[in-house]
């Protein structure tokens, strides 16, 4: 086994960290959800679950001066779903336009043509 396709174990985060991010998520949501009921659209072409996960996400940024950026970044990779087989990110730069655009280029080995190229 090399060091590409070493099992590694998901990032942790503090329960206490996970309970905020996920607590200041939930006005949002239920923001954005009322919001729809009363017929408001926050863009034309969004489904609601697109405008709900969206709105959460963003609530979800109100406690990261407060955690700071790498205990907030940590808390969304230990609550993700995306499995990566342990593999390490590796950051790109892409240039577009008058700024460059960064991003984290990861490859599972199960995933053949298909790569996730993150952007942030």
């Amino acid at each position: 086994m090399d060091d590409r396709t070493s099992s590694r174990p998901k990032p942790r985060a503090p329960f206490v960290d996970c309970l905020r991010v996920v607590l200041s998520s939930i006005p949002f949501l239920l923001l954005a959800v009322l919001r729809r009921l009363m017929g408001q659209r926050r863009r034309p072409g969004w489904s609601l679950r697109l405008e709900a996960i969206i709105s959460a996400y963003r609530g979800s940024w109100s406690v990261m001066p407060e955690l700071g950026l790498v205990r907030w970044r940590n808390v969304g990779d230990a609550m993700s779903p995306l499995q990566t087989d342990g593999l390490p990110p590796r950051f790109v730069r892409l240039g577009s336009g008058p700024r460059e655009i960064e991003g984290v280029w990861l490859e599972p080995p199960a995933a053949g043509a298909a790569v996730l190229l993150y952007f942030h």
